[in-house]
């Protein structure tokens, strides 16, 4: 029985000697399985990140755009009221200050803040602007940036 044990020996250590061998490939293969995968997911990333500068771009030209577009409505609406001899109507007025309120959200200048400041001070003409059945007085007038004290700067 050792002559055929030994005469097998050969045979049984080459089968675990396979085993042992088909463990490790087989673990290093999902190993490389697993670096290819990172290495997709990183490229995946890589493309992710170059289309959100794109995005960011598009959005600042987009801001930049609305800023100048409501600082153009404000001047147009002052060189108006200063047309009439510095005369602003309640519309003029709430308007110019909605859109001073979106133009200093959009990190507008000071130059601004100036205009508002003359358009708060001008002369009143008109009917008061209604809200839910009463009109604003003038002492609730002026912008959320003026009401904080923001144009104090």
């Amino acid at each position: 029985m050792i002559e055929q044990l030994n005469a097998a020996l050969p045979s049984i250590l080459s089968g675990m000697v396979l085993l042992a061998v088909g463990g490790v490939v087989g673990a290093l293969g999902k190993t490389f399985m697993k670096l290819f995968s990172l290495n997709d997911e990183h490229r995946m990333l890589l493309e992710m990140r170059k289309q959100f500068k794109v995005l960011i771009g598009e959005h600042r030209k987009l801001m930049e755009c609305n800023r100048n577009q409501n600082k153009a409505m404000i001047v147009s609406l002052f060189e108006d009221a200063r047309s009439r001899g510095d005369v602003v109507t309640p519309m003029e007025l709430d308007t110019a200050n909605r859109l001073a309120d979106s133009y200093f959200a959009l990190s507008g200048n000071h130059y601004i803040h100036t205009v508002i400041k003359q358009l708060n001070e001008m002369e009143i003409v008109g009917e008061p602007i209604e809200v839910g059945g009463g009109s604003v007085p003038r002492s609730e007038g002026g912008n959320r940036c003026e009401r904080s004290g923001l144009n104090e700067g």
